[in-house]
């Protein structure tokens, strides 16, 4: 029994050291938190987009638009700065005259703008989309957005695609006077 008496106490101590011993008091807590690193996915892509309008244009005739919009598995994968891939897209345009007949057709991707890109986007940026945003007295112009996956609209890299009366493409940076005609655009609308 006398041995108990000893031990106890003894044992009563070494239990109150230990629950003791991590424990912090005032500004000095210690919080801990499981975060665990998302998974990494299977390469993401955007959905597929599909924008059919018309337009007047070369002396009134009415002109039939076709967008679309779509991931490539063929196309090199971009990556975040987490490491998740993403699938790269194509963008079909083509353009129809009233009675049927093709007057443009042409697929781009990301490279088909490369010379207008900085290295960056041209590795890391995403064909995001073409947009259609009005027919001038000889083009048909379209803004083109290459950009970095899931960042946001502010960061793209904004081009303006052109169409002359012959079919010819003109591609080239996006200026202030582009953007004084899309937000006219934007106000017909």
């Amino acid at each position: 029994m006398k041995r108990y008496r000893i031990l106890f106490p003894l044992l009563v101590a070494v239990v109150l050291i230990a629950g003791c011993k991590g424990k912090k008091t005032g500004d000095g807590d210690i919080i801990t938190t499981n975060y665990e690193t998302p998974q990494l996915q299977a390469p993401i892509s955007m959905n597929t987009s599909l924008v059919s309008m018309e337009t007047e244009w070369a002396g009134g005739r009415t002109y039939h638009l076709l967008i679309n919009r779509f991931p490539v598995d063929s196309l090199p994968k971009v990556s975040d700065e987490r490491g998740q891939l993403y699938k790269d897209n194509k963008v079909e345009i083509s353009v129809t005259r009233s009675d049927g007949s093709t007057f443009f057709s042409h697929s781009f991707t990301k490279m088909s703008f490369a010379n207008w890109l900085d290295s960056d986007y041209r590795s890391n940026g995403l064909l995001e989309d073409i947009h259609f945003f009005r027919a001038a007295d000889d083009e048909l112009l379209f803004t083109v957005s290459v950009n970095h996956p899931a960042a946001s609209d502010d960061e793209a890299t904004i081009l303006r695609l052109a169409v002359n009366r012959e079919g010819a493409i003109a591609i080239g940076r996006y200026d202030e006077n582009d953007r004084d005609d899309l937000a006219q655009s934007d106000e017909e609308e």
